[in-house]
C-alpha cells in the first residue's frame, strides 16, 4: 500500500464558497483519510476490467481482490476514474486500511502485477445485496468480469433509508462532497454524519467540516451528508450532536486546555436541539465514569439513544429508560475510522448501521423528525420487522383489558429477512427487557401477548460472529440487529415501573455526589447548576415510585 502524508487542518469556520455537487476526480486527502487520484493501467500492463451492474443499469459497489493463491486483499496502486481507491487512517491506534469503490459510472480498471494470470473478485452493496465472488483469468493481458448483483430485499420500497450516523472523517471542502456519496452509495446508504472531535486520535482538533449546521448539509436526489460533533468528557461520557449550528466548545472537557467540567451535555444537547438539530448519548451511554445519559434522557435533552458501534453493542441503560416510559429511537453507526472492518463481504461505511422509515425525502428535517417518532432500527447484517397490531416500530399501540381476564391481548408479527449465508442464529421478542424466543413466519401474527400492564416491545436479532479481530484491540463481536419499541398503551396508562425508578434514582444520587465532590468548575454556580440538574430528574423519576 502506499503512504499518504497526513495534513492537520485546525482552521474553524464557515465556507468560503457555496457547496457545490459537481463531481470533481482530483486527489484529496486529510488527516483521517486519503483519496487516491485517478489513473487508468498502461497500454502495456495486466488489468482487471470489472462492471458491476443490477437490473442492467450500472450501480455503485465495493469490491476487493484476491490474486491467484494469495490470502490477503491485494490493493493496486490507483484505479481509472470510475473507481475510487480510499484509505482510512486512525493514526492514534495504527489501524490503516484501503478499500476500492465502483462508481457506478463505467467499467472500473484496476491494474495488476505482470506476473499474475488469475484471481477472484469479491462484490458486496450493503446488506440489501448478496455478496458476488467471482474469479477471472488474464488472457493476454486483460481479465473481464462483468458482475450483475441479485437484490434480495427491498427495504426502500417500505420507506426504509439507512444511514451512518457515526463518521468521524474531514470535510474541508465540499467539491469532494461527491466522492462521499460515491461511496456511501456503493455500500447502500443513503445517509452519513460526519462530526468533529477533538482527542483520541492526532492531537488537537479533527475530523472537521466546511461549516456546520444547513450551511454544512450536502444534498443530492436522495442522499444527506450532515454535519455534526461528538462532544465529550472523562465524567459526563460522550454526546452525538447532529446538524449543530455551529461547533459547540470546547469540545472534549476536563483536559489539559479545558480542565472544567462545564458546560454540561446538557446545556450542548439542548442548544443543539433549540437550533433544529438533534442529540443523544454515544456509546450506549456507557463511556465516562458518571456519564449522564439517564440523567439527560429523563430531562428531555437527549432524543435518541446510540446502541452499537463497529466495536461495541450496550443495551442495558436503553432498556432502563424505556421501562421508566423514557423512549428513545435506537440509533447506531461505524465510529470510523476507528476499527475500519476489512471483511470482503461487509460494508466498511454503515457496518453497523441505522434504518429510518423516512420516506423518499432526503431532507434533514424529515431525517430528524423520523428519529423522534422513533422509527427506527439498527443492525450489523440482520434484516428484520416488527409488527404490533399492525404498527410497526415507533408506533403507539392503545388497547383496553378485557374486563372478564382482566388482560389485554396484541398480536405481534415478525420477518427476518435473511441474507444469503447469514441467516440470524438467535431471534427473540424484548418485553419490557424481557426475551421472548420469537421465530420467522411471513404469514401473520407469530403469537399473542397478554398484559396487564403498559409496556414496551421490541425484535433483536443475533447473527453469525464478525471476523474483527485487530491484534491490538481484541475485538470480537457478533452481528446484531435491533428495532426501536413500539407502545403499548393499555387503557390510557404510561408505561412505568417502580423497580426500575428506583434502581435508576439510586444511580443518579450516586453520581450527584461525584458531581458534588469530584469534578472542577470555573464558578461554583456552574456546579450548583449541575446538581441541580440531577435533583430534577431525581424528582421526575420519584413520582413512579410515590403511592
Amino acid at each position: 500500500m502506499r503512504p499518504f502524508p497526513l495534513i492537520l487542518t485546525l482552521a474553524l469556520g464557515p465556507p468560503t464558497a457555496t457547496p457545490t455537487l459537481a463531481h470533481d476526480p482530483a486527489p484529496h486527502q486529510a488527516t483521517t483519510y486519503a483519496v487516491a487520484p485517478p489513473e487508468s493501467p498502461g497500454a502495456d500492463s495486466n488489468k482487471l476490467v470489472l462492471t458491476i451492474t443490477h437490473d442492467d443499469t450500472l450501480v455503485h459497489a465495493r469490491f476487493s481482490l484476491t490474486l491467484e493463491d494469495e490470502t490477503k486483499p491485494f490493493i493496486p496502486p490507483s484505479l481509472n476514474k470510475h473507481g475510487i481507491h480510499f484509505t482510512s487512517i486512525q493514526t492514534g491506534k495504527k489501524q490503516t486500511e484501503s478499500f476500492l469503490y465502483a462508481r457506478g459510472t463505467g467499467p472500473v480498471e484496476i491494474p495488476l502485477p505482470d506476473h499474475v494470470q488469475s484471481g477472484t473478485v469479491t462484490i458486496t452493496k450493503g446488506y440489501e445485496f448478496a455478496p458476488e465472488k467471482i474469479p477471472f483469468q488474464i488472457e493476454g493481458q486483460v481479465a473481464r468480469v462483468e458482475a450483475k448483483l441479485h437484490r434480495h430485499t427491498n427495504l426502500k420500497e417500505a420507506g426504509w433509508f439507512a444511514a451512518d450516523p457515526h463518521l468521524h472523517y474531514e470535510r474541508l471542502d465540499p467539491a469532494h462532497d461527491p466522492d462521499w456519496f460515491d461511496m456511501l452509495a456503493a455500500d447502500d446508504l443513503e445517509h452519513g454524519v460526519f462530526m468533529i472531535v477533538k482527542g483520541g486520535n492526532v492531537p488537537g482538533i479533527w475530523a472537521q467540516q466546511y461549516a456546520y449546521g444547513p450551511e454544512g448539509t450536502a444534498q443530492n436526489d436522495t442522499q444527506l451528508l450532515i454535519p455534526g460533533e461528538e462532544y465529550r468528557g472523562p465524567f459526563q461520557g460522550h454526546n452525538n450532536l447532529f446538524a449543530n449550528a455551529e461547533v459547540f466548545p470546547p469540545i472534549i472537557l476536563g483536559k489539559k486546555d479545558h480542565p472544567w467540567h462545564w458546560p454540561t451535555m446538557h446545556e450542548a444537547l439542548t442548544k443543539t436541539q433549540n437550533d433544529g438539530g438533534i442529540g443523544g448519548p454515544a456509546h450506549g451511554g456507557t463511556f465516562g465514569s458518571a456519564s449522564t445519559a439517564v440523567l439527560d434522557a429523563v430531562l428531555g435533552a437527549s432524543e435518541f439513544f446510540e446502541l452499537a458501534n463497529t466495536h461495541l453493542y450496550e443495551l442495558e441503560p436503553w432498556y432502563s429508560l424505556l421501562n421508566c416510559g423514557f423512549i428513545l429511537a435506537p440509533v447506531a453507526g461505524t465510529d470510523l475510522p476507528n476499527n475500519p472492518f476489512p471483511d470482503t463481504t461487509q460494508p466498511l461505511f454503515g457496518e453497523t448501521r441505522t434504518y429510518l422509515r423516512c420516506g423518499e425525502n432526503a431532507s434533514f428535517e424529515d431525517w430528524r423528525d423520523t428519529i423522534r417518532r422513533g422509527e427506527t432500527f439498527i443492525t450489523s447484517g440482520p434484516l428484520i420487522e416488527l409488527k404490533v397490531n399492525g404498527t410497526g416500530p415507533g408506533g403507539v399501540v392503545n388497547v383496553a383489558k378485557n374486563p372478564t381476564t382482566g388482560l389485554a391481548t396484541v398480536s405481534v408479527s415478525v420477518k427476518e429477512h435473511a441474507r444469503p449465508g447469514a441467516k440470524p442464529s438467535q431471534l427473540e421478542l424484548v418485553l419490557d427487557g424481557n426475551p421472548i424466543p420469537a421465530n420467522d413466519n411471513t404469514d401473520g401474527p407469530i403469537l399473542n401477548v397478554e398484559l396487564a400492564d403498559s409496556a414496551w416491545i421490541a425484535l433483536r436479532a443475533r447473527g453469525q460472529r464478525k471476523n474483527l479481530l485487530w491484534a491490538k484491540t481484541g475485538i470480537l463481536q457478533h452481528q446484531i440487529a435491533h428495532t426501536a419499541p413500539i407502545q403499548i398503551i393499555v387503557d390510557d396508562q404510561p408505561i412505568t415501573s417502580p423497580d426500575t425508578a428506583a434502581a435508576l434514582i439510586k444511580q443518579l444520587e450516586s453520581q450527584r455526589e461525584i458531581y458534588a465532590t469530584q469534578t472542577k468548575y470555573q464558578d461554583e454556580a456552574h456546579r450548583d447548576h449541575m446538581l441541580a440538574l440531577f435533583d430534577k430528574a431525581i424528582a421526575k423519576l420519584s413520582k413512579q415510585i410515590e403511592p
